[in-house]
Order: C-alpha cells, then structure tokens, then sequence
C-alpha cells in the first residue's frame, strides 16, 4: 500500500483499459505464472488449488526507495558471493527435478514458499543427484564453504570457478570472463530479518537460523531476455554438525512485498 496515493495516482486510465479488454492467457509464463496486459497483473496458483495474485505493475513509477545498506552479507568477515543464493532457473528445470525427486505437491509451493518445505518433503541438505548431462547434482540449501570456493554456480554444484568479485556501492557483483563484463550476478541486500522470523519460515527444519536478509538477486546472460531478479528471504542456518547452509525461504513479488513483511514481523520499538 503506497500512503496518501489513490487509485488514480497510480494507474492510469489507458492501464486500466488493457486490463479490462485484455484476454486471459491459457498458458503460464517463465515464473509458472500467468499475466493480464503483458504483465500488468499476474496471478498463480501458489499452495493447492487457491489462485493468488502475485504482482501488480504500476504504469506510474512509484516504486518504494529501498533503505540504505551495508553493501553485501558478511560472515566471519567475509562477503558473501551471489553464487550462493540459489533461485529457480529460466528454464525452471531445477525445481521442477526437486518436485518431483520429492513428491512436492506443487511447483509453487517451492517456488514461493521453499522454507515451508525444508525438512519435511525435501528431508535433507546435501546434494541432489540429477540424471542430466553435465549437471550432476543441484543443492537447494548450499554449504557455505562451498559458496565461498566458488563451487556452487545457480545452484549446481561445480568445480572451482574464476571470476572477480567486487563491491559497489550498495551490490556486491561476480563477474566471469572479460574484466566487468555485463555477464554475471550480483545481488543486493534489501534489509534484515529476525532470526525468529526467519525460524518459522522453516518449521520443520533442523537447522537453527542464525542469520537472514531479504536480498535481491539478478543474473545478466547473454542473450537478448533479461533477468528480472528474485526478490527473496534467505536464513543463514547452522545445522546440528555444525556446518553453515544457506536457505531461501519466501519469495516476493516486489520490493513493496518485501519491505510491508520486514515492518510486519519487525517488533515495534520500546520507548525508554
């Protein structure tokens, strides 16, 4: 909700009209979603069988301004790497294999709502073996020292990878190839986490959450399709061996989405 914005400070009357003559799509988008005027509107089924809507474009650049802060996510001090924060794939391939190697009930539900599913349908951390050419195994909840070997890449598991990391302004960018190529990811950290929070998105997890941020995260391919990011809590965990995984737990729409549930599990402030 924008305050002291009404309807028609937002949406105009011509993105109104699209949405009102525009035909409904029969087939679902490259996030398993659905769209109304290109995009205008999109909704998905996103737990059972109940449709919900998941994003709303104002034609009015209106976006909320982020906060200012610290540039990446520390740990014993060191940054870290994008690489670590695995999302769903173009192609979706990766959490469609983890759909169906676990008998997940709906692709969304992971999609959406990955915490809810971690240590209950998808019972451990380690690797996931695929039967695909050159991708053998794909990890949902990565070790840290591996992120920090830079062998975890989109969420698989790789052989070390070269690259330059770099910290700017308020991104934190891995590159590979030429020096700063437009090809890489890089992610963003949009603000902080409770750790209680962060534990009830897993409840079923045995890991315990010492750490989360709601971080944005893109990926620039070659290619002409652009990456439009992950908006997503992750929870750095510790599990009972003692080793560090990192969990994404709930995906956003948008920033405005991210920023209403930081306020909405954020206690009020104690006055002195």
């Amino acid at each position: 909700m924008l305050k002291g914005k009404t309807f028609e400070d937002v949406f105009t009357e011509e993105w109104r009209t699209d949405i009102l003559t525009h035909k409904a799509p029969c087939e679902e988008g490259r996030k398993r979603d659905f769209a109304i005027a290109w995009g205008a509107i999109r909704f998905a089924k996103l737990i059972g069988d109940t449709w919900s809507l998941i994003g709303v474009s104002a034609p009015k650049n209106l976006e909320p301004k982020q906060p200012a802060t610290q540039a990446g996510w520390w740990l014993n001090g060191k940054v870290i790497p994008p690489t670590c924060f695995v999302r769903i794939w173009r192609s979706g391939d990766n959490y469609e294999h983890m759909t169906e190697k676990f008998s997940i009930d709906r692709l969304g539900t992971l999609r959406w709502y990955p915490g809810s599913v971690l240590g209950k349908e998808i019972p451990t951390v380690d690797p996931i073996e695929t039967d695909w050419p050159g991708s053998e195994f794909i990890v949902l909840t990565p070790d840290l020292d591996l992120c920090f070997e830079y062998r975890i890449m989109g969420g698989q598991i790789v052989e070390p990878q070269v690259g330059t990391l770099k910290i700017e302004e308020h991104r934190v960018m891995f590159w590979q190839g030429y020096d700063f190529s437009p090809y890489g990811t890089h992610y963003t950290v949009i603000g902080d986490v409770s750790v209680e929070a962060c534990q009830a998105q897993a409840p079923y997890f045995s890991g315990i959450c010492i750490d989360a941020k709601i971080v944005d995260v893109q990926t620039r391919h070659r290619g002409s399709m652009p990456d439009p990011g992950d908006i997503q809590l992750y929870g750095l965990f510790r599990m009972p061996d003692g080793k560090k995984v990192m969990a994404p737990l709930e995906l956003f729409p948008t920033v405005n989405d991210a920023l209403n549930y930081i306020d909405a599990v954020t206690p009020p402030a104690k006055n002195n």
